[in-house]
């Protein structure tokens, strides 16, 4: 939406939002609407200009290439938020459970749950974080964990683990 000079436009006329322009300054109003991936209306891109105005060419394409990057940003930041508490969530859910749960990387602990620490005797999970997976299975469940994380799968499975204390120094 261009609008060259707020005192005449129509768009504006006999609104509170004349008054508010006039008495800020304003005389010229360009606005682009934001839209996200999905196509849903996230905000509203608005430069405002002290003289009345009419924007080139080369001016709405830049205005419209900061409005694009400004609609990402907000996507970008509303996704996060999203996975945010998404883990929160799972973080909630997996100390709440009594069984144990582990995640890897490539055979590689990144993150347990208090039950997993009660269970396998561990008094801290960074007693057990960034140690190969392998060294607390069972060795009937050695083969089996290999194969899983060399697979790639990020799906669940279940092994048997040794319970020693040693283990965790």
């Amino acid at each position: 939406v261009v609008v060259e000079e707020v005192a005449q436009s129509p768009l504006f006329a006999g609104t509170r939002a004349l008054q508010v322009q006039l008495a800020a300054g304003v005389r010229a109003v360009v606005s682009t609407p934001l839209f996200g991936p999905d196509g849903r209306l996230v905000g509203m891109f608005s430069v405002h200009f002290r003289q009345p105005h009419r924007p080139g060419e080369r001016e709405l394409k830049w205005l419209d290439l900061l409005a694009r990057l400004a609609a990402d940003l907000i996507a970008h930041t509303r996704a996060n938020a999203v996975l945010r508490d998404s883990e929160d969530r799972f973080r909630r859910l997996s100390e709440a459970a009594f069984e144990a749960v582990g995640i890897h990387d490539q055979g590689r602990s990144v993150d347990v749950n208090q039950g997993f620490c009660a269970r396998y005797r561990c008094e801290r999970a960074d007693q057990v974080l960034g140690r190969s997976v392998l060294e607390i299975a069972a060795p009937e469940s050695r083969a089996a964990v290999r194969q899983h994380f060399q697979s790639g799968s990020g799906e669940p499975y279940e092994a048997i683990g040794l319970r020693q204390d040693a283990a965790f120094d």
